[in-house]
């Protein structure tokens, strides 16, 4: 009886484990998500300026020649 009664506090307290495991690695990728994300989102601002000053350069050369 007593075994049975350790193999199941053994069981619940490997599945608490487990679960902080499982929470900790989700929010470790959740930040690694975001810090991705941000990074994409800066890269994607430059090109977009980078675009915008060759559209006005190109439209100001129209305009002076």
């Amino acid at each position: 009886m007593m075994k049975v009664q350790q193999d199941n506090v053994d069981s619940y307290l490997e599945d608490i484990v487990m679960r902080a495991g499982e929470r900790a690695a989700d929010q470790e990728a959740r930040q690694e998500i975001k810090e991705h994300a941000a990074a994409i989102d800066r890269v994607a601002d430059e090109i977009d300026k980078r675009f915008v000053r060759a559209r006005f350069a190109r439209q100001l050369s129209f305009y002076l020649t």
